[in-house]
């Protein structure tokens, strides 16, 4: 299994350079933006929707207890772009997620967008994620029509993208969820391959000692799994977390022996919609 390096405290918070930044690409735009105390956020309306640019601590501020459930709490299909960036081009990936990909996507009836930063684990450095009611709005005709005929703008970014991979994803239940909507501040995803002679041991541990010891661990929001459609590792494991304190707790390593060797990481969220 991937290691999970000790993070401290990981009360994140990011650098005023950032804010700065943050705060001039809003007013260049003709955004509208604000901090509030004593959890500031910068936001954005775009094409109509609020974005929130930066978290300048958790969103979620009180901790709702996870239920499993035998469905979705939100759709039942996601998609997952990875993929790493030259440094001069990291500075307009996320106005262009914001500008154009997550509104286009949110008028064809996708439910959320986010887009996250890695902080420790392996893999690519950035994974951008969608969740729509379920697989068939990635091959409908109103998502293969933005995919078919992409603007200039679109189409020059793609060419920028460094090791890109992309999931098509299917829901496979159960789930641990909370009331709480949308992507957390913090996900840690699981990457894996599973042998056939494997396969009934592992979920087997899955479902009767993981979900129950998961369902014990503070801060967490929600757990999906999910299967490949298109794109490999096969495996697709979203954990998600008010905040990155659970990953200093042993409990965490020990409930999760049976991942082997999964590419694991931990990510923290940069943007997300609505």
């Amino acid at each position: 299994m991937a290691s999970v390096k000790s993070i401290g405290s990981l009360n994140f918070t990011f650098s005023m350079t950032l804010v700065r930044g943050s705060i001039n690409f809003l007013e260049s735009n003709k955004c509208c933006a604000s901090l509030v105390s004593p959890q500031p956020r910068i936001k954005s309306r775009v094409a109509g929707k609020l974005f929130f640019l930066c978290t300048l601590g958790p969103l979620w501020l009180s901790r709702p207890m996870t239920k499993l459930t035998d469905g979705p709490r939100g759709g039942s299909g996601m998609l997952a772009v990875f993929c790493d960036l030259a440094e001069e081009d990291q500075a307009d990936f996320r106005p262009w997620l914001i500008e154009d990909m997550f509104p286009a996507r949110l008028d064809i009836g996708f439910n959320a967008c986010a887009s996250f930063d890695r902080v420790s684990g392996d893999g690519p450095e950035f994974v951008t994620l969608y969740e729509m009611p379920s697989l068939g709005h990635l091959y409908g005709e109103p998502y293969q029509a933005l995919r078919r005929v992409r603007n200039p703008r679109d189409a020059a970014y793609h060419e920028k993208f460094q090791n890109p991979e992309r999931h098509t994803y299917a829901w496979a239940g159960p789930e641990l969820s909370s009331e709480a909507g949308g992507f957390a501040p913090y996900i840690y995803v699981d990457r894996f391959e599973l042998a056939d002679e494997d396969a009934q041991a592992f979920n087997i541990w899955f479902v009767g000692s993981y979900l129950p010891a998961l369902s014990e661990l503070e801060g967490l929001l929600r757990m999906r799994r999910y299967v490949s459609m298109e794109g490999a590792p096969k495996h697709f494991v979203l954990h998600e977390f008010a905040d990155g304190v659970v990953f200093e707790n042993s409990d965490w390593m020990i409930v999760r022996e049976q991942f082997g060797d999964a590419t694991s990481a931990l990510y923290q969220r940069i943007i997300h919609a609505p």
